[in-house]
């Protein structure tokens, strides 16, 4: 039985795309909380065959897309444009249009799409991440927060701070750590600042409306050129210790790669809760 084409489709879903999104339909398009920006969909064009199959054809160098003003046959792209990508941009004006999918000759019926106003907003935060450690130079080492949130109309969006640096949704979310003093953070970027070495971890929390999510980390200094830092190099640098329990103190030096021949320390404890029990001069990298 020979199979031939038979009409083409053409529908909208969300953007960015996410597990399942494309059993989701898009076709109004509203503005996040707190922002100036609105949501975006990504149009899929399928060529439906005589035998009941279909192939997508959504990204084809022969497929192209029209935006008209609703309800009429005027090239309109005052609402919305279409990318090369086939994605749904709006130009930030509330309104309707009509797009139309055509493929060799044929094309698809008219699909409705509008922006309006009205506010999506943050029902739950996901996959909130950031480092366990966040260790380097005061004022200098950074991490990045990661970050996914569900919409209250049921699309999602998987990546609200980029690898670059940059919020995708700028003012959705505010970020705030505990202990400002101790390390920053940055809602517009994501990046926290550490600027303090800390006996505990440090919480940082993410905020959007009535939705918040919370993750930890700790803060360890490493000595900049001719500075010293006490403690372990990662985690917690100086960590809570039980009445009677013996520890260890690491003790580093940052000499800039230059050749030291003697290194004089004095360093100061409360001795009313403290006991010195040795000095070692035998660690790594220690001259002498």
């Amino acid at each position: 039985r020979t199979v031939t084409r038979s009409t083409i489709s053409l529908s909208s879903h969300p953007y960015p795309t996410y597990s399942g999104s494309y059993s989701k339909t898009e076709t109004t398009l509203n503005k996040y909380l707190s922002t100036l920006s609105y949501q975006q969909a990504i149009l899929r064009l399928r060529m439906l065959l005589t035998n009941g199959d279909s192939i997508d054809i959504s990204t084809d160098a022969g497929s192209s897309y029209r935006v008209y003003a609703q309800g009429t046959s005027n090239i309109d792209a005052s609402i919305v444009v279409i990318s090369s990508k086939n994605r749904v941009i709006p130009k930030g004006k509330v309104g309707s249009a009509d797009v139309v999918g055509e493929f060799d000759g044929r094309a698809s019926s008219q699909l409705g799409l509008s922006v309006t106003d009205s506010e999506v907003r943050v029902t739950k935060f996901t996959g909130f991440t950031v480092a366990s450690t966040l260790r380097g130079i005061k004022g200098k080492a950074t991490t990045r927060v990661s970050l996914s949130a569900q919409f209250d109309d049921g699309t999602q969006y998987n990546t609200l701070f980029s690898k670059s640096g940059n919020a995708a949704l700028p003012g959705l979310v505010g970020l705030t750590t505990d202990l400002p003093a101790v390390a920053t953070v940055n809602s517009a970027t994501g990046d926290i600042t550490l600027k303090e070495n800390h006996y505990k971890l440090v919480t940082v929390t993410a905020i959007s409306g009535s939705a918040s999510i919370s993750a930890s980390f700790a803060c360890n200094l490493d000595p900049d050129s001719g500075d010293v830092d006490l403690g372990r190099a990662t985690g917690i640098p100086l960590p809570a210790r039980k009445v009677g329990t013996s520890f260890a103190v690491p003790v580093r030096v940052n000499t800039y790669g230059q050749v030291v021949g003697t290194i004089q320390l004095e360093v100061f404890y409360n001795d009313t809760i403290l006991d010195v029990t040795s000095v070692s001069t035998q660690g790594t990298g220690w001259p002498g």
